[in-house]
């Protein structure tokens, strides 16, 4: 599915990521999913001012009204806590943006629901985030009336997760995880293959039966979790160098590798995935290395194994990565502590009162959408968002036209479009405490008046619009010489 299948389409329900927001700085067609509809081609779909494939020839369009067509009504942010420094401020300049463009296109005020498992002071986090009153935030689903019961959840007897805390003595940190992770192999096959005993374990499975299979099988993958890539990097080499050669001179076999980082491709991702929610051969034992990529939206049910190479630096992150186990089966947590750090020496001595308390000890999210630089990035990207969805769709010209340097150059000239009409849309989006825009709206002004040698607008502007709201610094272009050898940064 293509962007352009959307804004003829106009589905009910939209699905996508928060960099999808940049769009607004730089595809007019947007507008239409903000209600800006004036009627549907026969064959393609809705339309505004023209159809919107490309090369479209069927006549007539049919213009008029189309009913029960708006903008967005409800917004639904999932993992809100992700929504946090320089991606977090950049977003609010542009959630408070669509907001403020909903309301101006006359659609009814937008609706926001977000969920996360892990967030602390979000009266806080909605004021910046959306711009909205601290106190109309509220929790759901609220305190039950009982400590451990609501009336949507309540606390099971059984352990969902074992955590165990391990501190090194005389060992680094890398070794020490792989030497627990060579023992857990090592003792999880034995078990898998351990022979048929008349005596039934508590659970009711006799070793040797199918049954006793499939549960061990569940404990047969190890989920391994870094803070750095490069310690991952590490890990791999020794697993493949040193562990795997281990178990096979001890007759098991070795240990199949997946790795789950920002730097995996997507089709190893899904291969790996649908390997991992397959039940495995006896005698299968694999290892799934990952980084916090791992955090967020993997849920499999055969993650029940878990080890930490150090403590993570947030307990947010923490309960995140944790509870990709256990999902469905109690999981056990080993927390390799870093024996030279400090803060993983107190995490270790007070391993039980830290988990005790863990929902409590929950950072607040980080997140200023008055940061000094942060309107610096992202007032071109809503300059062009004001032009190209809201002036070009309000009169009756092309709203082609709009992105086009020449035209609005005529529209500057003619005083149709200057600082004064273009300041209040965004002065609304910033908020009160951003008492500068008209300032920084003259100098996009200016620039767009003195550029040549151009044809769009958005390449007049310094900085250009934002492409991804995770363009938080600025690109460096580098180059490698011929003999692969040495780095230069240009620019």
């Amino acid at each position: 599915i293509t962007d352009n299948e959307i804004y003829r389409y106009l589905p009910t329900v939209l699905v996508g990521t928060i960099d999808k927001l940049a769009t607004l700085g730089i595809q007019r067609k947007l507008a239409q999913v903000f209600g800006r509809v004036q009627g549907r081609c026969p064959v393609h779909g809705y339309y505004f001012f023209r159809c919107t494939q490309r090369g479209c020839t069927v006549t007539p369009l049919v213009p008029g009204g189309v009913a029960g067509i708006t903008g967005p009504s409800i917004l639904v942010q999932d993992e809100l806590h992700l929504l946090r420094e320089g991606l977090g401020t950049f977003d609010s300049h542009y959630e408070t943006f669509a907001q403020e463009l909903t309301r101006r296109m006359g659609n009814p005020e937008l609706k926001l629901i977000a969920s996360s498992a892990t967030i602390e002071a979000f009266q806080r986090q909605v004021e910046h985030l959306y711009g909205r009153d601290p106190g109309e935030g509220r929790v759901f689903p609220g305190a039950g009336p009982k400590l451990g019961e609501s009336f949507y959840a309540g606390t099971i007897e059984v352990p969902q997760r074992i955590y165990v805390g391990v501190l090194p003595h005389n060992k680094t940190l890398l070794n020490s995880v792989l030497e627990l992770l060579e023992s857990y192999t090592a003792a999880a096959h034995q078990l898998r293959v351990a022979p048929t005993s008349p005596v039934t374990l508590p659970t009711g499975v006799v070793p040797g039966t199918a049954a006793w299979d499939g549960l061990l099988d569940l404990y047969c993958t190890s989920l391994i979790y870094f803070l750095a890539k490069r310690d991952l990097d590490a890990a791999s080499n020794d697993i493949g160098a040193d562990l795997s050669p281990n178990l096979q001179a001890r007759g098991l076999p070795a240990v199949t590798q997946f790795h789950l980082t920002s730097e995996t491709r997507t089709d190893e991702v899904e291969a790996a995935l649908d390997h991992l929610q397959t039940p495995g051969v006896v005698g299968e034992m694999d290892a799934v290395l990952a980084t916090n990529m791992v955090s967020h939206g993997v849920d499999v049910d055969r993650f029940n194994a878990m080890f930490f190479h150090g403590m993570p630096r947030q307990t947010s992150e923490y309960i995140q990565a944790s509870s990709r186990v256990g999902r469905r089966h109690c999981g056990v947590v080993f927390v390799v502590m870093h024996p030279a750090r400090e803060r993983d020496q107190s995490h270790y001595e007070y391993f039980g009162k830290y988990h005790e308390f863990l929902g409590q000890l929950v950072e607040p999210v980080a997140i200023n959408r008055h940061a000094t630089f942060a309107m610096d990035r992202t007032i071109p990207g809503l300059f062009m968002a004001e032009l190209l969805q809201f002036v070009a769709t309000s009169g009756t010209e092309n709203p082609g036209k709009f992105s086009q340097l020449d035209f609005v150059k005529t529209k500057v000239s003619m005083g149709a479009i200057t600082a004064g009409t273009m300041s209040p849309m965004l002065e609304a989006a910033y908020g009160p405490k951003a008492n500068d825009v008209p300032i920084r709206v003259s100098r996009l002004v200016d620039q767009i008046v003195q550029a040549a040698g151009i044809s769009m607008v958005s390449d007049a502007l310094i900085p250009p619009p934002l492409r991804s709201l995770r363009e938080v610094d600025e690109s460096v272009d580098i180059e490698l010489d011929s003999d692969a050898t040495t780095w230069s940064s240009r620019g």
